[in-house]
């Protein structure tokens, strides 16, 4: 990782920033590629987003209630959106890879 977000809500942006980025290089190499591997890319597209809500629900639960079950929540949502980065970042860094292979070509 390249910094450590504080809060959860620099880490939305992060992520929504991420994902934006990604949904941008993705429709543009869709626009160069066709049929199998188009539907692939969407689909990893709807997972993403699908994520993130529940990211957010969880969210809004453990602000809801204020005993030690919050504490519980916090830690373990903290490790869920380490890994969702981790894998944003690798997927970013394939992403990659592809649009420069496809300049070298």
């Amino acid at each position: 990782m390249w910094w450590v977000p504080h809060t959860h809500e620099q880490m939305q942006q992060m992520l929504q920033h991420l994902q934006q980025q990604e949904q941008q290089q993705q429709q543009q190499q869709q626009q160069q590629q066709q049929g199998h591997e188009q539907q692939q890319q969407q689909q990893q597209q709807q997972e993403q987003q699908q994520q993130q809500q529940q990211q957010q629900q969880g969210m809004v639960m453990s602000s809801s209630c204020g005993d030690s079950s919050q504490q519980q929540q916090q830690q373990q949502q903290q490790q869920e959106e380490e890994e969702v980065m981790v894998a944003l970042t690798q997927q970013a860094q394939q992403l990659l890879k592809k649009v420069c292979l496809r300049v070298e070509h």
